[in-house]
């Protein structure tokens, strides 16, 4: 799996649904087209960023 936020392929299942990037440090979720970013604030909580949506046809 890639990073839809910078494509690199250092990324962990958290989750069966949430992944971590190492590279860029962000939390993401995928719902049905789309990817949801958050980024990790500086106390620990996760705040929503932006969604990425793709054809359906990406991993």
């Amino acid at each position: 799996m890639t990073c839809p936020n910078c494509s690199n392929r250092e990324v962990d299942m958290l989750t069966s649904k949430r992944y971590f990037c190492h590279s860029c440090c962000v939390e993401f979720t995928r719902a049905k087209n789309k990817w949801k970013l958050y980024e990790i604030t500086e106390d620990g909580l996760l705040t929503h960023t932006r969604k990425i949506v793709f054809d359906g046809a990406e991993g």
